[in-house]
């Protein structure tokens, strides 16, 4: 569970928080819940449990849309701690993220079964799943993937040198035109809007749904 925890908290330490252009307060808002997180996976690592669990608290306070990565390494802190109220709250708040009961099938999970928390948490699991459905914004995801589908089309060709890089960065220039717009009327694709993103059932990436775009994008200048 430790190294499963460092591995977590490790790779977070090296991910930037993609976010649309905000107003000075709500920048200082990131800056402070960064900061926050940061002092939870650094006072996780020292094994200073109690420090990492308040700042994790501290940071769902500052954002409530907090990252699902996040959620996830403050519910492995909750279950390593056996703290079951606790992993009760972050497994039901994963869930309203697109979190599906298979995940938690895990043998990290094996203990927190065993809880009444546990018990509470299947009753109202379907109540969280249809929080998640209500709240997802199709139309984002539906224009979303479709400029993921062009982007990727020019992308994979690179290696086979049918087109020029600097056509394919022509083609992001003109993808960004189209994904700025959408954020303008819709607002940015957070994981409230999109869900998280996680592979296999099992994995919660901290990188956001469609991050490609985003990538080529600053690659693209």
């Amino acid at each position: 569970m430790k190294k499963y925890i460092k591995v977590l908290v490790f790779v977070s330490l090296f991910i930037n928080v993609f976010s649309c252009k905000k107003a000075i307060n709500e920048g200082l808002k990131f800056e402070d819940y960064d900061s926050t997180i940061f002092k939870a996976e650094k006072q996780l690592l020292s094994n200073e449990y109690d420090s990492a669990s308040t700042y994790f608290n501290n940071a769902y306070s500052i954002r409530k849309n907090m990252l699902a990565f996040d959620m996830n390494n403050a519910l492995n802190l909750a279950i390593k701690v056996k703290g079951w109220n606790q992993a009760l709250v972050w497994s039901e708040r994963l869930v309203k993220k697109g979190v599906e009961l298979s995940y938690f099938e895990k043998k990290i999970f094996k203990s927190f079964h065993e809880t009444k928390e546990w018990k509470q948490f299947v009753e109202n699991y379907d109540k969280h799943t249809k929080y998640f459905k209500e709240h997802l914004d199709n139309e984002m995801i539906d224009s979303l993937e479709i400029l993921l589908d062009i982007d990727q089309q020019a992308y994979c060709l690179l290696p086979s040198k049918k087109i020029d890089l600097s056509n394919v960065f022509d083609k992001t220039v003109f993808l960004d035109s189209l994904l700025f717009r959408l954020i303008k009327n819709k607002g940015f694709p957070n994981e409230d809007k999109i869900g998280a993103l996680i592979y296999n059932d099992s994995l919660i990436s901290p990188m956001i749904k469609f991050h490609a775009l985003y990538r080529h994008s600053y690659q693209a200048n």
